[in-house]
């Protein structure tokens, strides 16, 4: 068996964390959470810290949640927060790609084709919902509209993520729903994608060949 790297992504609120869950509970050999990333970033590296305390002006603790309101307004604060923490999340994606070098790996990153990084992947997966129902859903979270607006315009359109996917899968629907999509996909995409038993050439023939599909 070869590795399989898969680039899961989805607007905010879509879902894909819950997608990343299942695929792991199916059998991925790795969920590489880029949130995650994130955070470790910030509590490990003390450059990265000084760094972002200079670009919005804090004196003590970090608050992620002040910054992201100010970030999801603000294009040039966004661009300049982003040449600071992305260096170190693709170093670290990287890293750990290194040292799993079979099975499948999942990658859930929130801006996979808008950093560009989903030319590192094998194949990739958008989780779809329909803005009606990640409004409503975000909302019950308790985040308000402007700010659920604000990120979704910091984002590609859920369209334009689905379009660009080799994969889809709707999360409209029943969590039970989901679940079975996400089982779908696993078995008759992913496991069948990663046997081992492909040329690169192959791999892209099939790629292409099942690209945009949606479960």
């Amino acid at each position: 068996m070869d590795r399989l790297v898969v680039g899961l992504t989805g607007t905010f609120g879509s879902g894909k964390s819950t997608v990343g869950r299942l695929l792991k509970r199916f059998g991925a050999q790795r969920v590489i959470d880029c949130d995650r990333l994130v955070e470790q970033a910030l509590r490990v590296d003390v450059g990265i810290r000084a760094k972002i305390r200079d670009l919005f002006d804090i004196k003590g603790r970090i608050n992620r949640q002040a910054i992201a309101e100010v970030v999801f307004r603000n294009i040039r604060k966004r661009k300049q927060l982003e040449a600071i923490i992305h260096p170190y999340v693709f170093k670290a994606i990287d890293s750990d790609l290194r040292r799993i070098p079979k099975g499948i790996v999942i990658l859930e990153v929130p801006l996979l084709f808008e950093t560009g990084f989903d030319r590192r992947c094998d194949m990739t997966m958008a989780v779809t919902a329909g803005k009606r129902a990640i409004v409503d859903r975000l909302r019950r979270l308790g985040f308000e509209h402007s700010e659920i607006e604000a990120r979704m315009r910091a984002q590609w359109t859920e369209h334009r993520k689905k379009r660009s996917a080799d994969l889809w899968i709707s999360n409209s629907g029943s969590k039970q729903d989901l679940v079975r999509r996400t089982k779908s996909i696993w078995k008759k995409v992913l496991t069948e994608s990663n046997q081992g038993t492909m040329r690169h050439s192959e791999t892209v023939s099939a790629r292409r060949t099942q690209r945009n599909r949606g479960w």
